[in-house]
């Protein structure tokens, strides 16, 4: 710690020691010795205290980590009984007592240890134990024990009944399991970013029960295991799967709690007396003298379920429900099965790609035929690895990777307009549309198309101003408005938000026909994050058809200094005082000399 630091840790440390005295606490400091009994916590200092329970006196550790006391103490039970005996008891006696996000006062470091004694005490109580065990089932993750053996077991189950057969692949660093063979080999290709992947799977069983286990029904063998099977309708599927004589397979258990599904896992290795013959094939040497084939039920399931030890493994859920929300995201199902056609992967769609699919997006459909260069990096999603290839491609890969559940990604390295003629179902198909392109002609190209269309599903257009300083979004749905409504005949807004000297709109590359626009990826946060909104927005009401028009204005002193004002227009709309910094809704007029929707009457 830095010498300010050490100084006020000494001075909690000597507050808390005079409050002890005061209270007539019997105390002592702990030795270096006590203290590294707590490894690996950081544990700098601490005490030992000795407490009147309602039945014995038991011995509690005050202990105190570094960056105490801007985090709490930690309270320690020395007399305790052995591990997974009393819920909230953590291996080395420290009682589990705030959540992790738990933040304390470090101006009264005394106040926050009397209040932690306090609670340590009534969980220590033997009205405060739950003997019952509810406290070991309704934080079930917490307390299975792992095995150092055991890969990480990773679930895109359905976390719940009944009792099944399931789909087990095995990697050399976890075993992923699920109900659908098809779903997990496109999340393994979507991981580990090749299509080809052609993994094979292996059967493994889920053993669905009413309640979470208690600490005394963990299994340690397999003959433990086939007697959770029994009461649970799956002794008949672990008998099956044995036959099979595998080198080993995964049981995963699984319960409904207060707090959600938990689930865990156990692997039952190959015994000893079965060994592997030529070719991998299984070799009974325990049946020797039977016929090939023919060796007794009641000996392999003896062999396996029997009384040798199994792995214990955590398991992690990576299906989107956990994903998205923990189970605790209604919008999902919607959004899952939603259909989002994105022309444009630059730096607003790009990132507007990314920020959908984590929303939960099931479906994206990526059209750009635009590669990335070496000036784009600075402000896109996609980085250095990814110079000279396509935007929507890597931007697929990208998303893949990173979120390998996503139901699918489609790829067109094309202009729309050549989408849209040599595919139309794919726009057409789309639950909605988002063109961030920054070209007003193909913009208005694209809305000439969606009225030709019956304008079946919303389109959202959206685009920044110079810098980065402004950015509007405008839906254009079944009725109301049309994108030429608030456009000029070159595609340039209607109502310009801010402007500019004519020789800061648009910068030169030192290369022909080579404009961009000076900004960076923080200004064009908030311009993503609305129009972010207004797609989900969109998506969550399909029944609504209005159209909207929504306007991003950055602070007016980020404006000011990169050289640029509100426009007239804009002034007349929020006032000549317009701090910025906010989004402000637009009113919108369907425009009777709009050159498209206007002649459509």
């Amino acid at each position: 710690m830095t010498e300010p630091l050490v100084s006020e840790f000494v001075a909690a440390c000597a507050a808390v020691e005079i409050w002890f005295d005061g209270e007539g606490w019997p105390w002592r400091q702990l030795t270096v010795g006590e203290l590294q009994s707590y490894a690996p916590r950081m544990i700098l200092a601490g005490w030992r205290l000795e407490v009147t329970f309602s039945d014995c006196k038991r011995r509690l550790d005050v202990l105190t980590e570094a960056g105490f006391p801007w985090r709490p103490p930690l309270i320690a039970l020395v007399d305790r009984p052995p591990h997974l005996t009393w819920p909230h008891v953590e291996l080395d006696g420290v009682v589990c007592i705030l959540p992790g996000a738990a933040e304390i006062d470090a101006a009264a470091p005394v106040d926050a240890l009397c209040h932690l004694l306090g609670e340590a005490v009534e969980l220590i109580e033997p009205a405060g134990r739950e003997l019952d065990g509810e406290a070991f089932r309704r934080e079930f993750n917490s307390y299975w024990p792992v095995d150092d053996e055991a890969l990480p077991t990773l679930s895109l189950l359905r976390p719940a009944g009944p009792t099944r057969r399931i789909a087990v692949w095995r990697g050399q660093h976890m075993t992923l399991v699920g109900d659908e063979p098809t779903a997990m080999a496109r999340w393994l290709a979507h991981r580990n970013g090749d299509t080809a992947l052609k993994p094979s799977f292996e059967h493994g069983v889920l053993l669905w029960r009413e309640k979470a286990l208690l600490p005394a029904e963990y299994p340690n063998t397999g003959a433990d295991v086939r007697g959770l099977a029994a009461k649970c309708a799956g002794g008949d599927l672990l008998d099956r799967l044995v036959r099979l004589l595998p080198s080993s397979f995964v049981v995963v258990i699984g319960a409904a709690t207060i707090n959600g599904p938990a689930l865990a896992s156990v692997v039952i290795g190959q015994p000893a007396e079965i060994s592997r013959g030529p070719h991998r094939r299984a070799v009974a040497s325990l049946g020797k003298g039977f016929r090939k084939g023919h060796l007794p039920d009641d000996q392999v399931r003896a062999a396996y379920l029997g009384g040798g030890r199994v792995l214990r493994a955590r398991v992690e859920r990576v299906d989107a429900g956990w994903v998205h929300g923990r189970d605790r995201e209604p919008r999902l199902p919607r959004l899952r099965t939603a259909r989002v056609a994105l022309i444009g992967c630059g730096s607003v769609g790009g990132a507007l790609a990314i920020q959908l699919s984590r929303a939960g997006v099931g479906h994206l459909i990526l059209i750009d035929p635009d590669r990335l260069s070496w000036a784009n990096i600075g402000r896109h999603e996609l980085g250095a690895i990814s110079v000279g290839l396509g935007k929507a491609e890597q931007l697929a890969i990208a998303i893949r990777q990173q979120l390998p559940h996503i139901e699918s990604i489609d790829v067109h390295a094309k202009r729309w307009e050549q989408v849209a003629r040599e595919d139309p179902d794919v726009l057409k198909n789309a639950d909605l549309i988002v063109s961030t392109t920054g070209s007003g002609s193909a913009e208005l190209a694209l809305n000439a198309w969606h009225l030709a269309q019956g304008r079946t599903m919303p389109i959202v257009y959206g685009w920044t101003e110079p810098h980065a300083c402004a950015g509007q979004v405008i839906v254009v749905g079944s009725t109301g408005a049309c994108f030429s409504c608030c456009v000029d005949r070159f595609g340039a807004a209607r109502l310009p938000v801010t402007e500019w000297p004519a020789d800061m709109k648009l910068l030169q590359e030192p290369a022909c026909g080579a404009v961009f626009q000076p900004y960076g990826p923080i200004e064009l946060q908030n311009i993503v994050t609305m129009i972010g909104e207004t797609v989900l927005e969109r998506l969550l009401s399909p029944e609504r058809t209005e159209h909207e028009y929504r306007v991003w204005t950055a602070r007016r002193e980020l404006l000011a200094a990169a050289g640029g004002r509100w426009s007239e227009a804009w002034e007349q709309r929020t006032g000549a005082g317009h701090a910025g910094g906010s989004m402000v809704p637009v009113a919108l007029a369907r425009a009777p000399d709009c050159a498209t929707c206007g002649q459509r009457g």
